[in-house]
């Protein structure tokens, strides 16, 4: 284990399919607990990882076995994240650890996945690779509790004259952006959008919203809001021609 954990994790996964020997070596929870740490490290929704205990990937694909062998304290701190809040309540009324691997049991299986992994810290580390990939967006996550910063797009050469506080566009340096309000989208069809008035205080304004499609939501008559996938931050993006939705980190001290 001493020497496998100078490897990378390419190299570390290729390790594991030499033989028994180095597969059982290669699939130490020492070495990929370790791994998830430098992986998840300033990734959307990921719990700060200071310190030698933190929570499994929120949406670790995991065998029976493993889950049989998972500790009440690691179960329920996988639910302990900003999208999962439903399932948090389930748990904290458990008195019995079979209570909570039922439910950890039936929320595995609602994901859907294709496969399940028979170690515990390489499982979630390789259910959260697979999870960077995909492309379209959770209800839970469009319909999360911290929103989406909404931000109008100004071409460089029509600021107008007194506009302060903007930022610029990464990947379009003919764009800069201006924060006008932060965005919630609600299951019941409505996008609260919350703006700050330094007089009046805050403002909210409901609008009527649906699904266009699997990636891309319709507000009202205004253009579609295409959905893509942040890829270095695994957060999510809503843009159309006029705007841009990013979406909220629960880690980040938001100003008003």
């Amino acid at each position: 284990e001493y020497v496998l954990s100078y490897c990378s994790t390419k190299d570390l996964a290729m390790a594991t399919e030499v033989n028994v020997l180095w597969k059982q070596a290669g699939r130490s929870d020492f070495l990929w607990k370790d791994a998830c740490r430098r992986f998840w490290k300033d990734r959307v929704g990921m719990k700060e990882l200071s310190g030698e205990d933190f929570p499994l990937f929120w949406r670790s694909c995991l065998s029976d076995k493993v889950i049989q062998n998972l500790t009440i304290r690691q179960m329920k701190a996988v639910f302990d994240h900003l999208l999962l809040s439903d399932i948090r309540k389930q748990i904290e009324n458990c008195s019995e650890k079979s209570e909570v691997i039922l439910i950890f049991r039936q929320y595995r299986n609602d994901q859907i996945a294709i496969y399940q992994f028979n170690d515990i810290w390489f499982g979630s580390f390789a259910s959260s690779a697979m999870d960077a990939k995909r492309e379209r967006i959770l209800m839970k996550e469009l319909c999360n509790p911290y929103g989406f910063d909404m931000y109008f797009k100004i071409p460089t050469d029509e600021i107008p004259l007194g506009f302060i506080n903007l930022e610029p566009y990464e990947g379009h340096p003919d764009v800069m952006l201006y924060r006008h309000c932060v965005c919630y989208f609600e299951e019941q069809k409505l996008l609260v959008c919350e703006t700050y008035n330094t007089s009046e205080g805050k403002e909210h304004h409901a609008l009527q919203w649906e699904l266009d499609g699997c990636c891309a939501v319709k507000v009202r008559q205004f253009p579609p809001l295409d959905i893509t996938r942040l890829p270095d931050s695994w957060g999510w993006k809503l843009e159309n021609v006029d705007v841009v939705m990013i979406f909220r980190d629960s880690k980040r001290t938001y100003d008003t």
